[in-house]
């Protein structure tokens, strides 16, 4: 093993111990998209890629961007998945920090990955409580009457920004 202790992660051991696994499925890719932390069996994985498996729903999984460019993880992602979901960089924390200062980039190389690679990308909430920027809750305060502007605005940009793309 290299100085980097992932670089021998080999596939059966990476989908063995995969975190999540989303599955989508029907008409639309939100509406019957399942999330499940069940971790797959490395003795039943065999040699053919999860996504030649079946013809009956979307094969997915959730990604770790500090990953995505390690190459056994990436080849992984590629072969064995048609979808891919990584939150954190479209949360609005992760994009406006400081206020009127968007950085898109993270979430923008994510696209790109998805792009580059024929992968389908789930997006995630527009607005969650758990990952707001700092100033948000100062800007919304009380009976605040441009909060609703604030918010609209935000998700008018970032739906706006990442239209058909995701």
């Amino acid at each position: 093993m290299t100085g980097n202790r992932h670089a021998a992660v080999s596939r059966r051991r990476f989908l063995g111990t995969a975190g999540s696994l989303a599955v989508a499925g029907g008409a639309g890719l939100l509406p019957g998209c399942v999330t499940t932390t069940a971790a797959l069996d490395p003795t039943t994985i065999g040699d053919t890629p999860l996504k030649e498996r079946t013809d009956k729903f979307i094969v997915g999984t959730h990604i770790d961007r500090q990953y995505m460019f390690h190459r056994p993880y990436r080849d992984t992602l590629v072969r064995d998945f048609e979808l891919i979901i990584e939150a954190a960089p479209v949360l609005w924390g992760g994009i406006e920090w400081t206020r009127s200062r968007r950085d898109y980039s993270k979430a923008d190389r994510i696209r790109d990955f998805a792009d580059e690679h024929g992968l389908l990308l789930r997006g995630q909430s527009l607005i969650w409580h758990q990952v707001v920027p700092p100033w948000l809750e100062t800007a919304l305060g009380h009976k605040n009457p441009g909060a609703e502007w604030i918010m609209s605005e935000h998700i008018r940009k970032l739906a706006g920004r990442y239209a058909g793309r995701m």
